[in-house]
């Protein structure tokens, strides 16, 4: 059985958030784990993002795998693998996004422009969800036998439970986006 878990990206690692957040993250994965009889945790993350992209040294789903001693699974592709399958990397999707609004290259600097490339580059990667959750159903194939606790993003959560279900797998929607109350703001977070 696949149970989900939506979150915010950002308190997969050891970054931006505050670490008591983080902390609560991953008492509350040990918990959900622990009642639930979870044997394999797997995360839309992968090495590459956690040590390359955000250059955090801490994974708190793989903190929380090592505390319940099970198996912690990366599910989501790295650059070789988005190439393989076709999936352009968030940075090149943000530069197509730069040039289609006429961003000048400074564009970071102004807070409203630089959300405008983001939404815009975010739209654009919509286009590969499919192929990607197609891949993480993909990575956890072979332990679909298993109590899996799947960690995505809040926005794939119920797409990736209807995938499971349409290709005949059980699953639950355990929490569709943890602490939404406090991600739906970041300036709650201090973050901006």
């Amino acid at each position: 059985m696949v149970y989900i878990v939506g979150i915010d990206h950002l308190v997969q690692y050891n970054g931006p958030v505050p670490e008591e957040i983080r902390s609560e993250f991953r008492s509350y994965l040990v918990a959900t784990c622990r009642e639930l009889e979870i044997r394999v945790l797997a995360e839309e993350f992968s090495e590459e993002a956690l040590y390359d992209v955000y250059q955090a040294s801490a994974d708190t789903a793989q903190e929380a795998a090592r505390v319940l001693d099970i198996e912690h699974r990366y599910c989501d592709p790295g650059s070789q693998q988005l190439a393989e399958l076709g999936i352009p990397c968030f940075g090149d999707l943000r530069e197509q996004a730069r040039i289609a609004l006429n961003a000048p290259a400074a564009y970071i600097l102004d807070y409203g422009l630089r959300k405008k490339v983001i939404a815009r580059a975010s739209e654009m990667a919509r286009a590969y969800w499919r192929i990607r959750e197609q891949y993480w159903l993909d990575r956890i194939r072979d332990i679909l036998d298993l109590n899996v606790l799947f960690i995505c993003g809040h926005d794939h959560a119920v797409r990736f439970r209807d995938l499971l279900v349409e290709r005949g797998h059980r699953c639950a929607l355990v929490n569709r986006f943890w602490k939404e109350d406090v991600f739906s703001e970041y300036g709650r977070l201090g973050l901006t």
